[in-house]
């Protein structure tokens, strides 16, 4: 699962403190833009999350769920996507 904010640690601590869902694979995919972090995705599922692709400025950011989807056995969900539609009630009501 790739979530475009920083709210991905909190489902992190949920993995690590109560151990929930530990098999689910929790990240920023900012961050698999980083080298360490690459390393460790490419360690985890055998590919390479930048394959083929390059990113050079954060617009380029959304091809590594599609470089990631297009490479894995399973599912890839994503989460607050730059340009998807906001569908947070609160956010929606102000819009109004």
């Amino acid at each position: 699962m790739l979530w475009w904010s920083d709210h991905y640690t909190r489902l992190r601590a949920y993995q690590i403190l109560a151990d929930e869902k530990p098999q689910v694979f929790v990240e920023n995919p900012v961050l698999l833009t980083w080298m360490p972090m690459r390393r460790t995705f490419t360690r985890r599922f055998g590919f390479d999350p930048l394959a083929r692709i390059e990113v050079g400025d954060p617009s380029q950011v959304p091809l590594v769920a599609q470089n990631i989807a297009r490479q894995a056995r399973l599912p890839v969900i994503v989460f607050d996507a730059p340009g998807a539609p906001n569908t947070d009630p609160a956010r929606v009501a102000q819009n109004r």
